[in-house]
């Protein structure tokens, strides 16, 4: 990890991330939930501010960007300024305002959420009579076999082991082959008709290479329609918004090498006649 060695600000961090670095990052006040998503006067900010960290930055290809909302608490006196807002959270019973039966917990991020369940679990328990002691700090969390596909490299790794010369490679750029997906759908029996490409996403690294879906969305989606999980147009449908979702974050890095990736996935998804889909097709195939 590199980091620029001054008061946080823009661009000042650059993390690795399996096969993938990111760098960071921006802090903008926002008015509306609706549409969050990244601005080219945002990648522009951290691109100036990271090249003069890390200067190969400049010829460096970037794939995507993505942003997100923290709720911070601040103070009614303290300036409009998210990063000097504290990273804490609070927990409010609104007794003062004459509220039993209410709880608010905001603030805090990622490392501190477990806790924030903690202290919000003990308030509800405790107004319920139940002093059993909470187990969250000892507890760990669940895992299982169907969230290893997230891991970088694991799918490679796993593919080469196998030596199955039939297990095709439905995502070229993360090495996702057939039977990752197939795990992946079959680890949730009786719901394999609403497995959606954006659910295997989740669950794997597929779409999150280079070419952001645009080849391994199409091969993915094929691969379901043999197996049976797709039987309609609706599959068509989902891979379209699969692909449109990835654009979403691609769109603010169109420069250097990702441009002629991306005219080269919308001539495809042309083709494939994306673009002349009609979203009123129902789920059988015909006209709503």
């Amino acid at each position: 990890m590199i980091n620029r060695l001054r008061p946080p600000g823009d661009g000042d961090i650059l993390v690795p991330g399996g096969t993938i670095s990111v760098l960071g990052t921006t802090s903008d006040n926002i008015a509306t939930l609706e549409s969050i998503r990244p601005t080219v006067e945002e990648v522009e900010r951290n691109l100036i501010q990271g090249m003069a960290m890390v200067p190969i930055l400049e010829q460096t290809r970037f794939i995507r960007a993505f942003s997100g909302v923290r709720p911070l608490l601040q103070s009614a006196g303290a300036a409009a300024d998210g990063r000097k807002a504290s990273r804490g959270f609070t927990l409010f019973d609104h007794e003062a305002q004459g509220l039993s039966n209410l709880a608010t917990i905001t603030g805090g991020k990622l490392t501190t959420f477990r806790m924030m369940a903690e202290r919000t679990s003990d308030l509800v328990a405790a107004r319920l009579g139940n002093n059993t002691p909470c187990s969250t700090a000892t507890e760990p969390l669940p895992s299982g076999a169907a969230v290893r596909w997230t891991e970088p490299g694991f799918s490679a790794r796993y593919w080469y082991r196998r030596r199955d010369p039939a297990d095709g490679i439905l995502c070229e750029c993360e090495m996702v082959p057939e039977s990752a997906v197939d795990a992946i759908v079959d680890s949730a029996p009786g719901a394999e008709k609403q497995m959606t490409l954006q659910a295997i996403g989740i669950r794997s690294r597929v779409g999150k290479g280079s070419c952001q879906g645009a080849f391994c969305s199409l091969r993915v989606t094929s691969h379901l329609y043999d197996r049976g999980v797709y039987d309609s147009r609706q599959g068509l449908r989902l891979t379209r918004e699969f692909v449109g979702e990835r654009f979403k974050g691609v769109r603010p890095v169109l420069w250097g090498q990702q441009m002629p990736q991306m005219e080269l996935a919308e001539a495809l998804h042309c083709m494939m006649g994306f673009d002349h889909l009609d979203d009123g097709d129902d789920e059988n195939g015909g006209e709503a």
